[in-house]
């Protein structure tokens, strides 16, 4: 099969880099350490025989007896493969006598033992690779001994070290060549069942796991993500639906806020008109006690039918009329809390206020306030309502893309059955009479026409009832607005 020739190659191609990077620091180590044993052992014998010559030429050099000196170093010369010559020095380097005979000494020589100044010099000749050790003949008062060495036998060893390593290479080759057979045979069984699952697709269930017979990692994962790919398959097809849904709601929202400005448009001149009446005949001297009850009540019922289709003209105009300008963390919080100082609630509740850090985000500043003070006031009547102690908490920060507000009480909170629905139009948790239901709804529109959003957290974090926070895009960030994840750390 194709698919078990290229398996066949990648495990060849990874097993020859990991055996080459086995083998290769394996085979530099070898030659190096066969090197440098093969000197250490040159330079002991150099020095061994050059110590057993020095003794021997002590009383020829004083007798002056040159014949006796050759006769000494060739000697070593003849009987012993290793040594190449015998060089005698004087205290002042000049050579007295040599081994080399008739040819004479390399002339390189005495600059050589200069350079090293009576150490071990390495050098290359006609006759290969030697080593001249400098042994003194008593304490150098008589001059010196150089033996020269042949390196033939560093170099016998570091052959014989690349020999093996290279017989260790070729073996570990032979070994990987038949293990990666082996293991493309192993392999075409499970491809075949995988192929035969994936044809039977998409009968079979997407959470069907993988079969026992899927034992190689690569089949393994190809399974898995054939498990991944359908999920995901599922995934976008709730997405599609999740979006149809959406696009039904906001059809939903656009014919309210046509019904809403039809609604405004037909009661609001005459709603004028009878509130205008009713204060009139209010304002009498002459009323009766029941005109002096029952107007009061007319007026204040009039005022709210107002109110409602003020909020329905909201509603209707939720993504017009958008200025958007920078509005700073501590200018929106003041604003906030001018704002809440002028509607006091029917009991003492407790404010706290608190502004991480001096982020600006871009916003429309009306709709902002509109949005703040609705939450305010929404949490500050369930406080109220349902706390002994109500407390409200108004918070502001931000992170790398958006700016938050977030306003919580510590009242009994949104029961998870009307999550769903606290944000649509004309829904409330207000008793009846109290409440219009599109506080949030007008809120939430036109904080998205302004390109943020308004949002129930999943759980209050410290009082312990709801939580409800806005977000707006944050002035001078580089990348795009992502969607945070709630409760975003301040």
């Amino acid at each position: 099969m194709k698919q078990t020739a290229r398996l066949d190659q990648l495990v060849l191609r990874i097993g020859l880099g990991v055996v080459l990077c086995f083998f290769l620091p394996l085979g530099v180590y070898s030659v190096s350490h066969a090197y440098s044993s093969a000197d250490e052992f040159l330079t002991e014998r150099a020095r061994s025989v050059g110590t057993t010559l020095a003794s021997q030429v002590v009383e020829p050099l004083l007798l002056e007896d040159r014949i006796g000196l050759r006769e000494a170093l060739q000697r070593p010369v003849e009987t012993d493969a290793n040594v190449a010559y015998l060089i005698l020095a004087n205290p002042r380097g000049e050579v007295v006598t040599h081994s080399f005979g008739p040819a004479g000494f390399p002339a390189a020589l005495p600059t050589l033992w200069r350079d090293q100044e009576g150490g071990i010099v390495s050098f290359r000749c006609e006759a290969g690779t030697l080593m001249d050790l400098h042994v003194p003949i008593w304490g150098n008062e008589l001059g010196a001994l150089h033996v020269g060495m042949r390196k033939t036998a560093a170099a016998v060893a570091a052959r014989r070290a690349l020999r093996s390593v290279a017989l260790g290479l070729i073996l570990a080759v032979c070994c990987l060549a038949a293990g990666a057979k082996m293991l493309a045979r192993a392999v075409s069984r499970p491809l075949r069942e995988l192929e035969t699952a994936v044809a039977r697709y998409p009968s079979i269930s997407i959470q069907q796991p993988c079969p026992e017979s899927f034992l190689t990692a690569e089949v393994a994962s190809l399974a898995t993500r054939f498990t991944e790919m359908t999920c995901r398959m599922r995934d976008l097809e709730e997405e599609r639906s999740a979006t149809v849904r959406r696009m039904v709601h906001a059809e939903r929202l656009a014919a309210v806020g046509e019904i809403a400005a039809g609604l405004v448009h037909e009661i609001h001149n005459p709603l004028d008109g009878l509130l205008e009446c009713v204060e009139y005949l209010d304002a009498k001297s002459d009323r009766t006690e029941q005109e002096a009850k029952y107007y009061p009540m007319v007026r204040n019922g009039l005022q709210r039918i107002r109110k409602t289709m003020r909020e329905l003209l909201g509603f209707a105009t939720s993504e017009r009329e958008v200025a958007l300008a920078p509005c700073p963390v501590p200018d929106i919080l003041n604003s906030l809390s001018v704002l809440v100082a002028k509607h006091p609630g029917e009991r003492s509740v407790r404010m706290t206020w608190h502004a991480a850090g001096t982020c600006v985000c871009l916003c429309d500043p009306d709709i902002l306030a509109q949005a703040g003070l609705n939450l305010i006031l929404n949490a500050t009547e369930a406080a109220a309502r349902d706390a002994e102690e109500p407390e409200v908490g108004v918070s502001a920060f931000c992170d790398e893309r958006w700016v938050y507000v977030a306003v919580e009480d510590n009242g009994g909170g949104v029961p998870d059955d009307i999550r769903a629905r606290i944000f649509d139009p004309f829904f409330t948790t207000k008793p009846r009479g109290t409440g219009t239901g599109l506080g949030l709804a007008v809120s939430r529109e036109r904080l998205r026409a302004a390109g943020g959003d308004l949002e129930l957290a999943p759980e209050a974090r410290e009082l312990g009832g709801s939580r409800f926070v806005i977000r707006a895009p944050k002035i001078l960030s580089s990348a795009p607005p992502r969607r945070p994840a709630y409760g975003a750390p301040e």
